[in-house]
């Protein structure tokens, strides 16, 4: 299965990291594809390409800072 995750930044040291590596760790451990949509990604080509069968994202902040 493909799994995709929204993670508008690899580079964040806040909770999300945290949420964002359990997932990862969890589904590859299972045998799933995981792919990690980031904020310089295009939705459309990500989509395209991987074949996604389940799609996480989650509220944050990243997307309402200037």
């Amino acid at each position: 299965m493909n799994i995709g995750y929204h993670m508008p930044s690899l580079d964040t040291i806040y909770a999300q990291r945290t949420i964002y590596y359990g997932y990862k760790n969890a589904f590859e451990d299972l045998g799933h594809n995981f792919y990690t949509y980031t904020s310089g990604d295009d939705l459309e080509n990500f989509l395209q390409k991987n074949f996604i069968d389940i799609f996480i994202t989650a509220s944050h902040f990243y997307y309402q800072k200037i």
